[in-house]
């Protein structure tokens, strides 16, 4: 009986395949990902990418359970952004989730955060999710301190009809007591006014550094929202308080207001000067464009990283050998 041996460049292919084999499977391990697990894709449109860049972390409640495949302009060239979402857990998603880009961190690193609707159909591979944006701490203050800013307006323009009215019958005393308190209001708006525009020039000429340190402002707009109820209640008993400003101490209160506004712009004008570490931060142009160019030097590395993983984690020997074979 005959045996069949297998020839010596049956056995050298066998060995190749195996070996192209393993290396892809390697590097696919490497870049985080799994051949042997199905993956799903997914598709988001944007009218603007924010930053978000490929191999961009996906999360779902803080869990990270795939990436940002690639992200690529729309064909029918309207230049909105297409964002492919790439999937490596089986975790359902609903057909209503929406894909939002939002910042990771101080640094601003993007990333997707997946907000899963509550629909009972999931979304199949290939669907295209709901894009959305996170809005920025800016926008949303304005958003949020515009409506008090119109009722403190209105509010003291209640005040002021008030005190017109009140100086018709009350005692000389008292008119010239409230015509103080009106002229040390309004010192204080001037200085509060002051404050306000230094305020808005170092905010201007900073807005790239101040961004990235107050994402937590979020916070203020939510409670200045929880809040609105209690100014409409102040609005409307503006009446029942003008029945008793002639017994309360209003020049103390005023007086005390405007000593307040004084610290406040000695403490804006520190900064404006350069003093202290705030005014260091905001002066120091040297320190500001070292620490900057390390975040983007860093940023090269990881994106590098990403891309060639094999520079980093092989043998020095089998590095340079891999480099020239994918030259």
């Amino acid at each position: 009986m005959f045996k069949i041996r297998p020839s010596k460049e049956f056995v050298a292919g066998a060995l190749v395949v195996v070996s192209v084999a393993g290396l892809y499977w390697g590097i696919s391990f490497l870049k985080g990902n799994d051949v042997f697990k199905s993956e799903r894709i997914f598709y988001a449109v944007y009218n603007n990418a924010q930053g978000l860049m490929k191999a961009n972390p996906v999360t779902i409640n803080g869990f990270q359970v795939g990436q940002v495949g690639d992200l690529y302009f729309h064909p029918d060239l309207s230049g909105r952004l297409i964002a492919k979402i790439v999937i490596s857990n089986d975790y359902p998603v609903p057909t209503n989730t929406v894909a939002r880009i939002s910042s990771d961190g101080l640094l601003g690193e993007k990333m997707m955060v997946l907000l899963l609707g509550n629909s009972s159909q999931s979304a199949e591979s290939g669907d295209t999710l709901i894009g959305d944006i996170e809005v920025s701490i800016t926008e949303t203050i304005n958003h949020e301190v515009a409506p008090i800013k119109l009722k403190a307006e209105k509010l003291m323009g209640s005040l002021d009809t008030a005190i017109q009215v009140l100086t018709g019958f009350l005692d000389p005393k008292t008119e010239r007591a409230f015509r103080t308190s009106v002229v040390s209001l309004e010192n204080s708006l001037d200085h509060l006014e002051g404050i306000t525009k230094n305020t808005d020039g170092l905010l201007a000429d900073n807005r790239a550094k101040l961004d990235r340190l107050f994402t937590n402002l979020d916070k203020l707009g939510q409670t200045l929202a929880a809040n609105s109820g209690e100014l409409d209640r102040a609005l409307s008993n503006a009446a029942a308080i003008t029945d008793t400003l002639a017994a309360a101490n209003l020049t103390q209160t005023l007086a005390q207001l405007e000593q307040t506004s004084a610290h406040l712009a000695v403490i804006t004008d520190k900064i404006a000067a350069g003093k202290g570490t705030l005014g260091l931060l905001v002066h120091d142009e040297k320190l500001y464009r070292d620490v900057d160019g390390a975040l983007v030097s860093l940023e090269k590395l990881l994106t590098d990283f990403r891309a060639h993983p094999r520079r980093y984690l092989a043998p020095f020997g089998k590095r340079n050998a891999d480099e020239k074979s994918e030259e």
